[in-house]
């Protein structure tokens, strides 16, 4: 008897605290150039087995590599003719088995490299073997008014929106029309096949570019997904799989319900923005949670914070939540900002979700489904950081979760101050944390992580690894000493899974 409680004792020990966490064995690696908003990739990519990790970086090319840090064959795949120059892959790819026939499709949007046809952005789907796909590129339209952008996929994700048993892939672009007259559109769906689905592409009544991440999940409960995204405009919008808005959208988001006067009142916008969707309330139904940019008509359009809302399928705004939740203002003004991304995770294994953000006032806070803040990070010290979108898994080894995320300098003035950190659920920094990048030989401007990381039990050990691919063209591998488990893992990646959709799933 006394053997056994000896012998539980010794099973349920934490994990001893370690002054720093290695790299695994075999990364860090420097192939890759910079990540933009693109996270690392762990499929089991040819259904050997084995997991490999894909990335896509900011010349326009994927790559690859085995769980011991070897360059995979084949790679890197080329959306463009060489891996220096060519245009960026700005956000994650996005993968899946879209034509349901067992094996895996990777899906990237490009940015384009001129406003002419042929050289505008496109959307790429390579099988698991690198060969492009019949029907593939896909380029999108361009309404030749720039506002200093470029014509670009800013990302994509794949979904099941019109309830057959493949996927679709969907995309949003930069273009937009610069009136509240003229036709852009920027939301795209096609089949598996390439083909454009029937009612896409699809444009903002004002015209407007979406610079964000798109979402797709089934919000009203009717058997697939509908697709959600934000533009550079006071409307966030959904739609079914037949391109038309599902009614009380598009949502007229005032800071303040009661107060929506133009001219006035402060409203937001969503010139970056990445929505996620989850049962927050555990009452059967989706909430939709998102966040964006709070300008002052009163102070010349300026954005003056930014702000987080929760609303139903039905477009109406939950219980504590009729005014946005604001923060502080922006460290820089007037800049491409992140993506205010939402991450979702049952803190207090109670059945009802906790809400955290990244937002570009240097915190990431974290909230309860009715709006309580619980806490605030500020993650700056005092210099010119942004943050990337959270992960959330047990990296400690105390079998609760952990808030994942890295640092960049969005100027280069705060290069040596970028470091990866893993909060406590209470918001507290957790030792040996926050880590440094002590590699980054191609970085000539920026360092740090603006993209989330993932984490995965990359070599199937039974622990967690975490996983970065850096602005300075690295991809960094720590081993941590967690126990890898899914039901610890409730957001592990960037948009919470690789088809990039941002739905949480219990």
């Amino acid at each position: 008897m006394l053997f056994c409680v000896l012998l539980i004792g010794l099973l349920i020990q934490p994990v001893q605290a370690q002054s720093t966490v290695p790299y695994k064995a075999g990364f860090p690696d420097s192939e890759p150039y910079g990540s933009f908003f693109a996270s690392p990739s762990v499929v089991d990519l040819n259904n050997d087995g084995n997991l490999e990790v894909l990335t896509a970086d900011s010349t326009g090319c994927i790559w690859g590599w085995d769980h011991l840090g070897k360059e995979l064959a084949g790679f890197p795949w080329k959306t463009g003719t060489v891996c220096d120059n060519d245009p960026r892959i700005n956000s994650s790819l996005a993968i899946g088995d879209i034509d349901n026939d067992g094996k895996l499709e990777v899906v990237a949007g490009t940015r384009g490299s001129a406003a002419t046809a042929g050289k505008r952005g496109k959307v790429f789907v390579f099988d698991y073997q690198g060969k492009i796909r019949s029907g593939w590129p896909r380029e999108m339209a361009w309404a030749n008014i720039t506002n200093g952008n470029e014509p670009e996929f800013m990302s994509v994700t794949i979904a099941n929106i019109v309830g057959d048993s493949r996927m679709e892939v969907i995309g949003i672009t930069t273009n937009e029309a610069g009136s509240d007259t003229n036709y852009a559109p920027n939301l795209y769906a096609w089949s598996y096949n390439g083909a454009t689905v029937t009612g896409f592409p699809t444009s903002s009544h004002k015209g407007s570019g979406a610079f964000g991440q798109v979402s797709a999940a089934d919000i009203n409960n009717d058997g697939f997904a509908e697709i959600l995204m934000g533009r550079d405009e006071l409307y966030f919008y959904a739609y079914n799989g037949k391109g038309q808005l599902l009614p009380g959208w598009p949502l007229q988001t005032y800071l303040d319900e009661a107060k929506r006067t133009w001219g006035k009142d402060k409203y937001i916008e969503y010139t970056r923005v990445a929505p996620a969707i989850g049962d927050l309330d555990n009452d059967g139904k989706q909430e939709i949670v998102f966040a964006g940019k709070v300008r002052d008509p009163l102070s010349n359009h300026e954005q003056t914070s930014s702000a987080l809302l929760v609303v139903g399928a039905d477009g109406k705004r939950k219980t504590g939540w009729s005014v946005g939740k604001t923060v502080g203002r922006p460290l820089k003004a007037n800049y491409f900002t992140p993506n205010n991304p939402v991450a979702l995770a049952d803190f207090e294994n109670d059945g009802k979700l906790e809400i955290v953000v990244t937002y570009d006032d240097g915190t990431i806070r974290a909230y309860k489904h009715d709006g309580t803040q619980l806490w605030s990070f500020n993650y700056t010290s005092g210099k010119k950081l942004y943050a990337s979108e959270v992960a959330i898994g047990d990296v400690t080894g105390d079998g609760k979760v952990d808030i994942v995320f890295g640092t960049y300098s969005f100027d280069t003035t705060a290069n040596t101050y970028v470091r990866l950190y893993a909060l406590n659920t209470s918001g507290v920094n957790q030792a040996p944390y926050p880590l440094k990048f002590t590699y980054e030989p191609n970085s000539t401007n920026f360092k740090g992580i603006s993209a989330g990381p993932t984490l995965a039990d990359l070599d199937r050990d039974g622990k967690t690894e975490i996983l970065a691919h850096s602005k300075g063209g690295v991809l960094y591998v720590w081993a941590t000493p967690a126990t890898y488990r899914l039901d610890r893992m409730p957001w592990p990646t960037a948009r919470q899974n690789n088809y990039r959709n941002g739905k949480y799933t219990r």
